[in-house]
């Protein structure tokens, strides 16, 4: 059992390895047998990052619940739910940011639902998922803060067990309607070795891609990277700020138990945009991140 990346949602808008979309446990449907009940918790922290004149340094606390259940050996339904807190740290020399536009924010609330459902026939698994998301900010309250999404996805199963497929993720998020692929993938290389999705595909984009060796049933090292988006309601006015980053991370797992793990993350996040729903935007410097996410199944 892998615990969630957190670097997924501390950029978003952070698995067990994320190898279908929207976070259906299809390995397990592949396999016949359902996944279980699971609490996560998960720390991020950044080094501080320049934007425009500003500087920006962030936390984030993570928790989820998930399960899945399989209602026969072709249909397969699960849920999700989330509560983040990320901490923004500003230091500005004026008060403001992004040339004025925006004043700065000290917290970000975020709750999410999704609901799972899987279908296998042959050697074909689909999932799709719908979700429900607020973030917003400590400027702004809740009521105007809901964006929802779409998750579809087609994963094939070869003869060796690997599954490789397509997906789509549709987003009516804060002020905006997007649409957007990913590939859905866990490729057995070799017997140690794994190509598969770090991410849950959805609000923060797509799903990312990892290389993970897996030294002995205990411990395993991952190395992989992503585009990372998040979305979030600024004021009560409607203003939102999107902001749009590469990270790339390098994981070290361990395997406390059968279904207890602890997962621990050094990542690097480049290729920062920071913008607002108005249009005045700046860039993010690259930064150093790191994370721990604590998982235990029921």
């Amino acid at each position: 059992m892998r615990c969630a990346n957190p670097l997924n949602r501390f950029t978003r808008p952070v698995s067990v390895l994320a190898v279908v979309a929207a976070g259906m446990a299809l390995p397990a449907l592949a396999d016949g047998r359902p996944s279980p009940f699971s609490l996560q918790a998960a720390w991020v922290s950044t080094d501080k990052a320049d934007v425009g004149d500003a500087t920006l340094g962030r936390n984030l606390y993570m928790f989820d619940a998930k399960g899945s259940y399989a209602l026969s050996r072709q249909w397969s339904v699960g849920w999700g739910l989330g509560y983040d807190v990320l901490d923004y740290s500003w230091r500005t020399a004026d008060g403001k940011l992004l040339g004025g536009a925006a004043s700065p924010w000290s917290s970000i609330n975020r709750y999410n639902v999704s609901l799972n459902i899987g279908y296998r026939t042959g050697n074909w698994l689909f999932g799709f998922s719908p979700m429900l998301q607020y973030a917003w900010a400590d400027t702004a309250s809740s009521s105007d803060a809901r964006s929802w999404g779409l998750v579809a996805s087609a994963m094939h199963r070869f003869e060796d067990g690997n599954l490789l497929g397509v997906g789509a993720i549709y987003l009516d998020d804060i002020g905006e309607t997007r649409a957007l692929p990913f590939l859905a993938v866990r490729w057995q290389l070799t017997d140690s070795l794994t190509l598969a999705n770090p991410f849950d595909a959805g609000f923060s984009g797509p799903a990312g891609l990892e290389l993970s060796y897996r030294f002995n049933p205990k411990w395993e090292l991952g190395l992989g990277s992503s585009r990372r988006s998040q979305r979030l309601l600024l004021n009560d006015d409607g203003q939102t700020v999107e902001i749009d980053e590469w990270v790339s991370f390098l994981r070290l797992g361990w395997q406390l138990g059968q279904k207890v793990s602890l997962n621990a993350y050094a990542g690097y996040m480049f290729g920062g945009e920071m913008e607002l729903g108005s249009g005045e935007r700046e860039d993010l410097s690259a930064e150093g991140a790191g994370a721990i996410a604590f998982s235990v199944a029921f």
